[in-house]
């Protein structure tokens, strides 16, 4: 799991959030890469929140490309996603899954 940092200015309008992704190593880059991207060109033009944000996103997202997770084993955070997606499963169709 790759989770991006985005922020974006204009002028007195800053917008920012994270956007998890479950995907292979090479897209998982990508989107740090165009998050990074986004970021260092759009983040810095909204005043006051934009020149407070932007250094923050930025070296989140740096970090994600330094801190490549393990390829032999699932993340925690995957693990904790796929419990999450089985209870929820369980709990909205609890007859069908117990039929199968």
């Amino acid at each position: 799991m790759y989770t991006q940092h985005i922020v974006w200015s204009a002028l007195l309008f800053t917008s920012w959030n994270s956007e998890t992704h479950v995907c292979c190593r090479r897209c998982g880059v990508r989107f740090l890469i165009i998050a990074l991207l986004t970021c260092v060109l759009f983040g810095w033009w909204g005043f006051p929140f934009g020149v407070f944000l932007t250094p923050a996103q930025i070296v989140r997202n740096v970090l994600g490309l330094l801190r490549m997770p393990d390829q032999s084993v699932p993340s925690p955070e995957l693990v904790d996603r796929v419990k999450f997606q089985l209870a929820r499963d369980l709990a909205t169709k609890p007859s069908q899954a117990l039929a199968d």
